[in-house]
């Protein structure tokens, strides 16, 4: 499996935008991802997003290792629920997509910049059809 963020021990800050339908304007917020292994196929990262201004939320991830460049995403969100996915990586990228239509539907790829730095999209789409796009970027934290 390529080496990526979610694959290895680690942490990692960033912030972005966040864009939301019928406002002009972007929301910011700050990330922290902390990943540990659980075993040697799967991984959890925990995610704090702290949207500036407002609320933080924290969302779980359990990444399993599946084929080489495939990977198999469960996220849980006290807020949202429960959601699984299938990720793809190769050298330079990983993405992955949630396809629970009705409930959470979207997908975040995560491109590398530097060795250790990444800029980030996503989408994901509202019940209602409205669409939430996010931007930003990493880098590792160096102790």
């Amino acid at each position: 499996m390529t080496h990526h963020f979610l694959f290895h021990e680690g942490q990692w800050v960033g912030s972005g935008e966040v864009e939301v339908p019928l406002s002009s304007e972007s929301i910011q917020f700050q990330t922290k991802w902390t990943v540990s292994p659980l075993d040697e196929q799967r991984f959890r990262a925990i995610q704090h997003v702290e949207i500036i201004g407002q609320e933080s939320m924290v969302n779980t991830f359990t990444i399993t290792k599946k084929l080489e460049g495939e990977f198999h995403v469960f996220l849980e969100n006290e807020s949202l629920g429960v959601f699984s996915g299938d990720g793809v990586s190769d050298e330079n990228q990983l993405a992955w997509e949630f396809a629970h239509y009705g409930s959470l539907e979207g997908m975040e790829v995560y491109e590398r910049t530097k060795e250790d730095a990444y800029s980030f999209r996503g989408e994901y789409l509202a019940s209602n059809g409205d669409t939430t796009t996010i931007r930003g970027s990493m880098v590792k934290m160096t102790v």
